[in-house]
């Protein structure tokens, strides 16, 4: 019987923000465990929960191998998004337990912040906001976004539908990804570049690749020193992407004009980040996938693939690499 298999849901507030998927979930009689906390459950409460999950929506919650075994009955983790960088694949597959993702149903909503992202850095709007709020004039000037040269490290599902919202700027668009296909380098609408052609002239460099191994850190000490003196980074993708110590350096020297950070290598941010302090830095706490239409979505591809991986079915969108 459903009702006797639960479910955790791990992002937070599931019930307020993907209400589709939590109602689907609710009307398949599963009980469903939720977080209504402002954080993501450590792994430690993980394990400690003392309930017998039967599957998991995941969110920025980490699950690892101990935390998989302390749920035997663990059928199915399925990923709130694309990023499955927090789930230990190896450990999962050895016990059995899918994973999906749901790959493109958030990545407009993920462009169309990184579009955002971008304007508000290079005009300067945080900063004039808070102007404005206390009863100061001040003058804030700063480049168009119009005929510049973006850079996108990474060319997945968000990277593509970018490359369309930013047509209409009639900027000149260059793409680092190694695992394109090379006959997308016929594509008008972008050039396919190597990493160093990227970073060293584009206005703005904007972050789209999946956090791995061979990614961690990617934007470090080495790779800030090759960008366009002036520039600004973008990114909506993974904060492990950046070594937030050479990235602080960077802009506290003014080889980069800015940066505009929707994620954080630890998160939720801590407030005593030094980046927090630059005035040069503006973030926003990881909200790219939050629109109502991407949550709709996603929280019923959420929904469809626990029931169906609890029913013995197999569910759309499994994932057995990190690319």
């Amino acid at each position: 019987m459903t009702q006797n298999k639960e479910i955790f849901l791990g992002p937070s507030y599931y019930r307020t923000l993907l209400p589709e998927g939590f109602n689907m979930l609710k009307d398949h009689g599963y009980s469903l465990i939720e977080n209504n906390t402002d954080d993501a459950i450590s792994p430690q409460e993980l394990r400690d929960m003392g309930h017998d999950l039967h599957g998991a929506v995941v969110g920025m919650e980490t699950w690892d191998a101990a935390g998989m075994d302390a749920h035997p009955n663990l059928r199915i983790l399925s990923k709130c998004g694309v990023g499955v960088d927090k789930i230990d694949l190896n450990a999962a597959q050895e016990r059995g337990i899918l994973v999906s993702n749901t790959p493109g149903l958030n990545s407009n909503a993920v462009a169309e912040v990184a579009i955002g992202l971008i304007i508000s850095i290079f005009r300067q709007l945080p900063l004039s906001q808070a102007a404005t709020k206390s009863g100061q004039r001040t003058i804030f000037n700063g480049p168009e976004l119009t005929g510049k040269t973006v850079g996108l490290v990474g060319m997945g599902s968000v990277g593509a539908h970018l490359v369309r919202r930013l047509m209409g700027f009639d900027v000149t668009i260059k793409v680092y990804d190694p695992y394109l296909a090379l006959s997308d380098a016929g594509d008008s609408s972008f050039q396919l570049c190597d990493l160093d052609t990227v970073l060293g002239t584009s206005d703005v460099v904007s972050l789209h690749a999946p956090l791995t191994d061979e990614t961690h850190h990617m934007i470090n000490a080495a790779t800030l020193g090759r960008f366009k003196p002036g520039s600004y980074l973008v990114n909506t993708a993974r904060g492990g992407l950046v070594d937030e110590s050479a990235l602080r350096d960077a802009l506290t020297s003014g080889n980069l004009a800015g940066a505009a950070l929707d994620v954080f290598e630890t998160e939720p941010v801590d407030p005593n980040n030094p980046l927090l302090g630059l005035g040069n830095v503006f973030s926003t706490t990881h909200l790219g996938a939050n629109s109502f239409e991407a949550a709709s979505g996603v929280g019923l591809a959420n929904a469809h693939a626990v029931i169906d991986a609890l029913s013995g079915l197999s569910p759309q969108n499994l994932v057995t690499s990190f690319h």
